[in-house]
């Protein structure tokens, strides 16, 4: 059973990384998945080292209203919105069960407008694995309910 679970996981993983690749537009992207494939085990380290580069963004989508989205483009991108970005009062986004981007809102009023939210709904279906999907459950609370146990994959969380 333990070793079924640990399968799980795995898949899970690899099909977010899978997600990620889909979504890569830069070579530094690509860097960056691929350096997380290495750190996580699934990949030997290349005999040659590269340059230290620049990390990649995450995406910055301004709202209307004034709100700011940010949106993950990886799992490392997904950790640093979350984490290092995000503020405790701002909304977390992810698609419910389903590979895909962290998207956090940061409004511009207090609450959060619903038009904002709604949009942050759809930016998160939009960058998940059920893109193509008619209807794409979306969970969101906000960041200060959302936590990383210790030892989880990149981009894992729970809330």
């Amino acid at each position: 059973q333990k070793q079924i679970n640990q399968c799980r996981e795995d898949s899970l993983y690899l099909e977010s990384v899978a997600l990620s690749l889909s979504e890569t537009v830069t070579r530094q992207e690509l860097l960056e998945i691929i350096q997380e494939l290495v750190e996580a085990g699934y990949m030997q380290k290349a005999g040659r080292s590269r340059p230290a580069a620049k990390p990649s963004e995450p995406r910055k989508i301004l709202l209307p209203s004034g709100s700011v989205l940010f949106v993950g483009r990886n799992n490392r991108q997904n950790d640093l919105v979350t984490f290092k970005t995000a503020q405790p009062r701002d909304l977390w986004f992810h698609t419910k069960d389903i590979p895909g981007s962290h998207v956090i809102l940061r409004s511009a009023s207090s609450p959060a407008l619903n038009d904002d939210i709604e949009m942050a709904a759809h930016i998160a279906a939009w960058f998940s694995k059920a893109r193509e999907s008619a209807n794409v459950p979306v969970d969101y609370t906000e960041l200060r309910y959302v936590k990383k146990h210790s030892g989880a994959k990149p981009g894992y969380v729970i809330f």
